[in-house]
């Protein structure tokens, strides 16, 4: 072989290895970013906007727990002997229901006071609201 193939061939080697060298190492020249280190998560140039919340699901989850406490309450009163008769227990669970409709839907009035209380009601006014509320 020949000076000028042995050249190549150093060249080639030297080409080689500096590639291989880590980039502080080369010595003065612009660090190169592996796109694949870079851990940047694209940006969303629109995001979704935040689901709303199912208020009436909210307000009837409240009411199914609050209603099942209540029942509990009247086993453990009827278990007590502190029911007389049917009506007594009747009573009881009646004004119990009533606390219990009022403390689960107070959410749901605030709603309305909010979105169509007083001055702000119109017919129109109270059709969108009752529409966002069943979507």
């Amino acid at each position: 072989m020949n000076k000028t193939v042995y050249s190549g061939l150093a060249l080639a080697l030297i080409g080689a290895l500096l590639l291989l060298c880590p980039s502080d190492n080369r010595g003065g020249g612009s660090e190169v970013v592996d796109p694949i280190d870079e851990q940047t998560e694209p940006v969303d140039p629109k995001p979704e906007p935040e689901p709303e919340p199912d208020l009436l699901a909210d307000v009837y989850d409240v009411m199914e727990k609050l209603h099942r406490e209540l029942l509990r309450k009247s086993a453990d009163k009827a278990a007590a002997g502190e029911f007389a008769n049917s009506h007594e227990a009747g009573e009881f669970e009646t004004e119990a229901f009533e606390i219990v409709k009022q403390t689960a839907f107070e959410p749901l009035k605030k709603y309305d006071d909010e979105n169509m209380g007083g001055e702000k009601w119109s017919p129109e006014v109270h059709e969108d609201a009752r529409r966002r509320l069943v979507k």
